[in-house]
């Protein structure tokens, strides 16, 4: 369970990643460069890393067997196991609010991409949006 998740969520950023720094012409982004596709991949790991020690901290209990467990124990399990498909759908939204503050148009990570965004939203303007 834990291999689809992060394959699809990091076939669903690589979608993102491409769509809005290649593909969108409309986007006031800089061009790509190295710099950037190599910060994505070490904070993607990051993210994807932190998610997996959450997972495997809250999900310890389910890899116990049942009848070596006291009622308390297994009441537990039996509740984390009920709100398993909950927790990572809550774990994956956590991800994705991450992501996209790190990588949304607030430019967090990348260094100098703000004035970089703004530069390129200047230039692109046209004289007579300029004059507003």
């Amino acid at each position: 369970m834990r291999w689809i998740l992060i394959v699809g969520n990091l076939l669903g950023a690589i979608v993102a990643f491409v769509y809005f720094r290649v593909v969108d012409h409309a986007s006031v982004l800089p061009p790509v460069r190295w710099f950037d596709v190599i910060v994505s991949i070490i904070l993607f790991a990051l993210i994807v890393g932190g998610g997996t020690w959450l997972s495997s901290l809250w999900t310890r209990p389910l890899n116990r067997e049942l009848p070596s467990l006291s009622p308390a124990e297994a009441e537990l399990v039996r509740g984390r196991a009920l709100l398993f498909p909950y927790f990572l759908a809550g774990l994956s939204m956590v991800g994705w609010t991450l992501a996209g503050l790190i990588w949304g148009s607030s430019g967090l990570c990348w260094p100098g991409s703000s004035r970089r965004i703004a530069r390129c939203a200047r230039s692109s303007a046209t004289p007579s949006s300029r004059a507003v």
